[in-house]
């Protein structure tokens, strides 16, 4: 039983997580994107990126292109870093913002 209700809690919060991103800006999905990895799968600001941009990209819903240019106003912004495959968030008060505002 207690499988079933963990299972069961997992699969909502996921559902509720993405089925918002369907009317979120850009931005926003990204943000969602770079907060999740953050905060709940490497507990840390700085983070290995294991999968290419295309799938990223693919990941949001988006094309390969408009991800880059995205990420790259982040980083231009100074609100991220991005180093070869790792990924430092510098300003999570911006990330937050923007992942909650979409």
């Amino acid at each position: 039983m207690l499988i079933i209700d963990l299972i069961s809690k997992e699969g909502l919060f996921m559902y509720k997580r993405f089925s918002g991103m369907a009317y979120t800006q850009l931005p926003g999905k990204i943000a969602t994107v770079l907060q999740y990895l953050s905060k709940e799968v490497y507990k840390s600001d700085i983070f290995p990126i294991h999968v290419t941009r295309k799938e990223m990209a693919e990941f949001v819903g988006t094309s390969k292109e408009s991800f880059i240019r995205t990420l790259n106003e982040f980083k231009n912004d100074k609100i991220i870093d991005i180093k070869k495959d790792t990924i430092e968030i510098k300003s999570m008060n911006i990330i937050n913002k923007l992942g909650y505002l979409g």
